[in-house]
């Protein structure tokens, strides 16, 4: 199978079943079941963000202000 999005390839379920079960013990807000794929959601959270500074650089041309 290719891994998603030029990502690594995926856990065993064991594997996450026990980072779940361990996440809810602990309460945590978020559980990463697959820590391989931080890169991939480092490069994809990078670009919200640069639209957001674009967005709030380019205010005045676009012609709008937030409320």
């Amino acid at each position: 199978m290719a891994p998603p999005l030029g990502g690594p390839e995926f856990v065993s379920a064991e594997y996450v079943s026990r980072r779940v079960i361990d996440g809810i013990e602990k309460n945590h807000h978020f559980i990463v079941t697959q820590p391989a794929f931080k890169p991939v959601l480092a490069k994809y959270a990078k670009r919200i963000l640069e639209a957001f500074d674009y967005g709030l650089a380019h205010e005045e041309e676009i012609g709008c202000a937030p409320r």
